[in-house]
């Protein structure tokens, strides 16, 4: 069932997915044997050609299994329609992920584009098997480093023939993360985790997949891409984060780019900068479009230069700092230690205060007052949140979500990793009184279940999810207003989605729903959690401000701040 669904998506993309008329696909099925499928549209009912040998495995013949969409497209939906019932008695165990590899360089090396590869387990048949990954049993001790390098070696020679590689994971156990996902992080790739999916029994996780890969087949994308940073004398580029291939200290190669990633820039000053008012900064983006143009886009910055250090400390960008912060950390996490990097996350709000105690207030020490500076006001419950997060706490996560989070904040453009730092928070029982101009949202709500009450509904907005939770004496006019139920006792104890209903409580929750997923390209998947349900924790996990599961709360973190800074 679970291919079915995956396959009747890609058969109703097929017209758009990203490419012109040339563009062509070509499917390869594996476990033990690699299955190959001719379906050029002469070639009658689709035929299915199996290697056995996994040692060097061969292409029978690349003209009739790489095919073109538009002439072909009638023989790729009869395969997709198929397939699952192909392999749904085979019993066979085995992941050849690492010779499946090889076999689709064979394929589109000639070409370039992508490669989408779907597992739902570790590799565990020839070139690239891996084995379990265990858990250290000091998380601060944890080192994330790849375990096998033929992934890294395969996306290196990926990147040289202008292919990304793309992972879309479906595992009930540990797939060793973070040595798998360096096909894609060094192919300029993104990876997909879909813990415990289940198409049916997991209706919430079915639907997030259903979203992201339907918009993943036709969001816009670019191709051949290379991106070059410039900056003004005395500034020079320190270093990049992301998913590519730096190819030079300013250039980066990127096989396939697209509006959902970012990448982390540092900047190094190499010489003073008191001749200019003005630091500016350049990037030029050349790759090819959907439709085989070569273009290329221009950005220039141009940012005041001060030698004042209250100017700059007062003109901060937090968002931008706290997601370069996190994208730091992660690298830290993979070169040296979780704990290095939770040390690191501390010591980046404990350093600056105390040089700003030091400079401007060494008269106020041991005034049990915490000095921050304006812009920085923000920055000890970012990093709160940060180090509670699943990417960075000193708690057991497994090691496939801790280094999915990590990815995510590695990849993901800055208004995302804040919504994944600090979510958004909005109480939708009495929208008609505290939303009063629709163009902008409605107050937030600080992240502590201080602010919920049982005669409420929130909505809580993640990187990836709104979350509504509908306390158990909300009144029923809301339940059926905006849910068509004559109370919470007929609401689910999960459900996804929201329909839409002729009322006015209805339309201004779509309304708002509408308004804050206008902050990412990507899709957003909405679920609803009654306040009794064992689903709760969906909801309760993101209210960062209070204690939770050993961790401490926002406010003893700030008193532990305030005991290292003086």
């Amino acid at each position: 069932y679970q291919r079915r669904v995956r396959g009747r998506v890609l058969a109703e993309e097929l017209a758009s997915l990203a490419g012109d008329s040339r563009k062509s696909i070509g499917i390869i099925a594996l476990n033990s044997k690699l299955h190959y499928f001719n379906v050029h549209k002469n070639s009658g009912q689709p035929q299915m050609l199996v290697v056995p040998d996994l040692s060097e495995p061969f292409i029978p013949t690349i003209d009739d299994l790489m095919v073109n969409v538009k002439e072909n497209g009638d023989k790729l939906r009869e395969l997709l329609d198929m397939l699952p019932g192909v392999f749904e008695q085979s019993g066979d165990p085995e992941c050849a992920a690492g010779p499946a590899l090889l076999a689709a360089k064979e394929l589109i090396f000639g070409f370039g584009g992508r490669v989408t590869l779907m597992l739902s387990r570790t590799p565990s048949a020839g070139i690239g098997t891996l084995k379990k990954r265990t858990d250290s049993a000091k998380p601060e001790g944890l080192t994330l480093s790849p375990s096998d390098v033929f992934y890294k070696n395969f996306a290196l020679e990926c990147i040289q023939k202008q292919v990304a590689v793309d992972l879309f994971l479906f595992p009930n156990d540990t797939v060793d993360l973070p040595t798998l996902s360096t096909v894609s992080q060094f192919s300029s790739g993104t990876v997909y985790h879909y813990p415990n999916y289940h198409a049916e029994k997991n209706s919430v996780m079915g639907e997030k997949f259903l979203r992201e890969f339907r918009h993943y087949l036709t969001r816009p994308i670019g191709f051949e891409a290379v991106l070059r940073i410039r900056s003004s004398a005395g500034l020079s580029i320190h270093s990049f984060i992301g998913n590519c291939f730096v190819r030079a200290p300013d250039l980066i190669a990127l096989a396939n780019v697209s509006p959902d990633v970012s990448f982390g820039v540092q900047i190094s000053i190499e010489d003073a900068l008191s001749e200019s008012k003005l630091a500016i900064f350049q990037s030029a983006l050349l790759y090819t479009s959907m439709h085989g143009d070569r273009r290329i886009r221009v950005q220039t910055l141009a940012l005041p230069i001060s030698s004042d250090p209250q100017t700059i400390l007062n003109n901060l960008n937090i968002s931008a700092s706290v997601a370069l912060l996190s994208k730091l950390a992660v690298s830290k996490s993979s070169s040296a230690s979780l704990g290095d990097a939770h040390e690191a996350l501390q010591y980046s709000v404990i350093d600056p205060l105390t040089k700003f105690r030091s400079e401007y207030h060494a008269n106020s020490k041991g005034s049990g007052q915490l000095l921050v500076p304006k812009s920085q006001r923000l920055l000890p419950l970012f990093i709160s949140s940060l180090l509670k997060s699943p990417a960075f706490r000193l708690q057991n996560v497994s090691i496939d979500d801790r280094y999915t989070a990590m990815l995510a904040y590695k990849t993901l453009p800055v208004e995302d990793v804040m919504l994944m730092v600090y979510p958004r928070l909005f109480s939708l029982h009495n929208l008609a009184e505290t939303w009063t101009d629709k163009n902008t949202i409605p107050p937030r709500l600080p992240l502590t279940a201080e602010k919920l009450t049982r005669q409420g509904a929130f909505l809580i907005q993640t990187h990836e999810y709104f979350i509504i939770w509908v306390g158990r004496h909300v009144s029923d006019i809301f339940v059926n207003s905006v849910y068509n139920k004559a109370g919470v006792g007929e609401l689910p104890e999960i459900s996804s989605g929201l329909e839409h209903f002729d009322n006015s409580i209805s339309g201004m929750v779509h309304d708002l729903v509408h308004l804050c997923a206008k902050v990412r390209e990507a899709p957003y998947t909405l679920i609803t959690v009654r306040e009794d349900s064992r689903f709760g924790t969906l909801f309760l996990q993101h209210l960062v401000e209070d204690r939770s599961d050993g961790l401490i709360s926002y406010y003893e973190f700030l008193q532990k701040i305030q005991q290292q800074v003086g």
